[in-house]
């Protein structure tokens, strides 16, 4: 499937909001999100961003995003942090979550692995951390892609 992929606007933010109520929901996070129209353009569309935000689009519509932040462990080095990464369920299985990761990857080479965390009632996160060459640690939904 080709998709594109950009870094976000602030047009795409309904689509990020309507994303993150999704997997709020499938991950049984009941309260609301931190994450609003408010907080987007506070903390992301600004001089300093808390995070960055990449989307993908398959002719001209949003199917998906990822959002991260550069972190540094001592036992990986430079990594990058993946607090969301969503792809519209029309669209899944076809490859996008992970040119999204690569895409950012391409943006930050000097990163030496991915990390993300998901709940253990997002069954269909965890079912596409485990189908990435990702490994678990501590027996915990920590997932870790090692990219160099």
């Amino acid at each position: 499937m080709a998709i594109q992929i950009s870094k976000a606007e602030i047009a795409d933010m309904p689509f990020i909001l309507s994303s993150v109520a999704e997997v709020n929901r499938k991950s049984g996070i009941l309260k609301p999100p931190y994450l609003t129209m408010e907080t987007l353009r506070k903390d992301v569309f600004c001089s300093n961003p808390a995070t960055s935000i990449n989307v993908a689009f398959y002719k001209d519509t949003p199917v998906g995003f990822v959002m991260y932040s550069p972190i540094y462990f001592t036992s990986l080095g430079r990594a990058i942090w993946v607090t969301q990464l969503f792809t519209q369920s029309q669209y899944r299985q076809q490859g996008i979550a992970t040119q999204l990761l690569e895409y950012v990857k391409a943006q930050n080479p000097q990163a030496n692995a991915f990390c993300w965390v998901t709940t253990s009632d997002n069954k269909d996160a965890q079912l596409a951390f485990d189908k990435m060459t990702t490994e678990k640690i501590n027996g915990v939904a920590f997932y870790v892609m090692r990219t160099a």
